[in-house]
């Protein structure tokens, strides 16, 4: 509020106190009159003239008039505090509902406000914060790691900042998105907070620096023995053998699919990304399916040992051979990956009553029980992207799982620490989807 609507607000109440009291001074000299001119007329024993009657009347006139005055003035009173309550409710419901957390700080770091959001978005309460100093009880920091003095605001030497770290009363740590409007034009400077938690955003943020610097790491991995081989070629062509011409094909064959395999993906995430789902209409015979997948495999790892078995059944799934083959692919070469060369990798097909199950297992180091969901996250892959041992951008579980989903199956994994891992997908069988529709 401006100066100029405090000054305008603070004439209407002058104006009005001077009416109210203007009437109250009405009436009490026309009551004391007209009470006077009774009390002598009693006490003389005099008739009631003219002049005392009429005195009499222009002191309960005062009075009507005065009493109506008083009243008008006690309604618009009225309905200026209930206007204010009214507006007060509006403003607590709004602070109370929204997901956003709101704070206010007094200048020495008592706390006067702390909102539901707050709450939820901290662990605290607001019991165990408002009238208290424990805003450093959030051990909040910058993205320097420097401490944010967000309870000392009026003394800061700059700005505070928009992007704050803080530990939880459970002691996990957030990321607060944070904006600040200090009041002080009011009796008692305060500091307005109002926090958002960003952490799954900034996650994100940096999940995808993350991913375009495996990519970049990736498309150069190939690239390089390309261009090696391609300048070998060209200049000392007519100098090789057969042999080594052959060498320097094979592998720049070799380095062209995984350019291929990294460019596929990359195209199928942004197909994923933008809700494109597989057609489900088709009947697809999942042994055939997963048969060629694993031939394909051993005959591009011919010293890799891979196990198939395949029970009973007729095995046949709603959708096509694409998806299907896609995940198979992908789950079979996680595995001969992170499998050691040694071990063989088994790969099994069960009908159970209304599904399909197919499992690929390896006897790999595993994956720790707090990471064994993240290995289906978008952009996620375990260890440091740049001192992997196996290269791969991270994206064919990505994908696997995605594609599971869009024709109707699920895709989980089993795994312990040392002892390899399961990865088991299930699809529905075509006739129960038949008996559904």
């Amino acid at each position: 509020m401006t100066e100029t609507q405090h000054a305008g607000n603070g004439a209407v109440a002058a104006r009005r106190n001077a009416r109210m009291k203007g009437a109250l001074n009405v009436f009490q000299c026309a009551f004391v009159a007209g009470v006077g001119t009774l009390c002598y007329n009693a006490l003389k024993d005099h008739a009631w003239d003219h002049a005392a009657v009429g005195l009499l009347l222009v002191a309960l006139a005062a009075l009507h008039l005065a009493y109506r005055g008083y009243a008008t003035a006690a309604a618009a009173k009225a309905r200026l505090v209930g206007a204010i309550f009214d507006e007060r409710q509006k403003l607590s419901q709004i602070v109370t509902q929204t997901t956003d957390g709101v704070a206010v700080i007094s200048r020495g770091g008592l706390i006067l406000l702390w909102s539901p959001g707050m709450a939820r978005i901290t662990g605290f309460e607001p019991e165990l914060m408002v009238g208290t100093n424990n805003f450093s009880s959030l051990r909040a920091r910058d993205a320097r790691g420097t401490d944010a003095l967000i309870d000392r605001w009026p003394s800061a030497k700059e700005e505070l900042p928009s992007h704050v770290h803080i530990v939880t009363r459970d002691g996990s740590a957030r990321w607060l998105s944070c904006s600040y409007s200090p009041v002080t034009d009011t009796d008692t400077d305060v500091l307005i907070v109002v926090a958002r938690d960003a952490t799954e955003a900034l996650e994100v943020e940096r999940l995808k620096d993350d991913f375009v610097a495996t990519v970049s790491h990736e498309l150069r991995t190939p690239l390089t023995p390309l261009k090696a081989w391609a300048n070998t070629l060209l200049t000392f062509g007519d100098r090789l053998d057969d042999e080594q011409r052959r060498e320097g094909l094979e592998a720049m064959l070799r380095q062209s699919d995984r350019l291929e395999r990294l460019i596929t993906n990359l195209l199928e995430v942004a197909k994923i990304e933008r809700g494109v789902s597989e057609e489900t209409d088709g009947v697809v015979d999942a042994r055939r399916a997963i048969e060629k997948i694993v031939g394909d495999a051993r005959a591009a790892k011919p010293d890799r040992v891979i196990n198939f078995t395949a029970g009973i059944g007729h095995f046949r799934v709603r959708g096509d051979d694409s998806p299907i083959e896609r995940i198979a692919s992908s789950l079979l070469s996680n595995a001969l990956k992170y499998a050691p060369a040694s071990e063989p990798i088994g790969v099994t097909l069960i009908e159970w009553p209304g599904e399909i199950v197919i499992e690929v297992a390896d006897r790999g180091p595993g994956i720790p029980p707090d990471q064994a969901a993240e290995i289906f996250d978008r952009f996620k892959r375990l260890g440091n992207h740049l001192t992997r041992a196996e290269a791969g951008a991270g994206l064919g579980l990505y994908i696997a799982k995605q594609l599971a989903d869009s024709i109707g199956g699920s895709l989980v994994v089993h795994s312990e620490p040392g002892h390899g891992s399961t990865f088991t997908l299930r699809l529905r069988a075509a006739d129960r989807l038949a008996e559904a529709g």
